[in-house]
């Protein structure tokens, strides 16, 4: 029951702080020198990642995609884990069923798996590869 209770602490303040996140548009400008990728799709969706850390051993990305937005199917060599901290997703497969990830939900794509996210809301997620990932999208086949 702590735990439960901890999680959900820990979720609100997450829920709290991306609600005052700016328009992903002024975060770009704002922070264009670490901005990986970003990714324009049909009425104003998007897919913005920006590169927190890369030391050689593991890579952390934050991404934010709003509904309609997209991260194509790729594959790459790196473990990659998704963590959800607000909104939803779809992570998409050529073989197997799509699925759904919400706020406090986390994906590990194994090395090899063709993957890609489509933002089912205004979301905001955490991708760390391991290890490091040669680059989003250009490290990707």
């Amino acid at each position: 029951m702590e735990d439960e209770k901890c999680k959900d602490s820990h979720i609100e303040f997450l829920k709290e702080l991306t609600e005052k996140l700016p328009p992903l548009n002024s975060l770009l400008v704002r922070n264009n020198n670490f901005v990986e990728y970003s990714i324009k799709g049909g009425e104003g969706a998007e897919c913005v990642g920006m590169n927190l850390l890369n030391n050689g051993k593991v890579a952390v990305q934050d991404c934010f995609i709003t509904p309609g937005g997209i991260f194509p199917n790729h594959i790459h060599e790196e473990v990659e884990y998704l963590i959800v901290y607000s909104g939803r997703v779809r992570v998409v497969f050529l073989d197997k069923p799509p699925v759904e990830l919400g706020v406090g939900d986390f994906y590990r794509a194994e090395s090899g798996e063709v993957h890609g996210l489509e933002g089912l809301e205004k979301s905001w997620l955490i991708g760390v590869t391991i290890p490091a990932a040669k680059g989003y999208p250009d490290g990707r086949r």
